[in-house]
């Protein structure tokens, strides 16, 4: 099972690494949570029965890029499978934007008659 970090707001998002069969500890670090100092914080990763380790991180805002990597075994890593940008400090890191969901209702609503 995910380790789950609980917030009050926003979509959930599983993390997912495919780390060394040998790691014995597998941490994502990221822009999560509103307040800077929340920022790049461990959250613990658990092993799935895929062999897959996961998080999953609440409170996500729609339409927000997040930063993100891992640490395994005290090592830096981004996820070659996940979309990379190169921040200001000449940084690569992971980025993940949670969609923006507007449901049919709405749309309607939004339209001219």
């Amino acid at each position: 099972m995910a380790t789950t970090i609980p917030t009050t707001a926003g979509t959930s998002h599983v993390f997912r690494l495919a780390a060394s069969d040998d790691a014995t500890s597998v941490e994502l670090l990221g822009t999560f949570g509103s307040d800077a100092a929340e920022h790049w914080s461990p959250i613990p990763m658990t092993k799935s029965e895929d062999g897959k380790h996961e998080a999953t991180v609440d409170g996500l805002l729609p339409g927000t890029l997040y930063l993100y990597k891992f640490k395994v075994d005290g090592e830096w890593v981004v996820d070659p499978n996940a979309e990379t940008a190169v921040d200001d400090a000449g940084i690569m890191n992971n980025v993940f934007t949670p969609a923006i969901v507007i449901d049919k209702d709405t749309i309607g609503a939004l339209l001219p008659e």
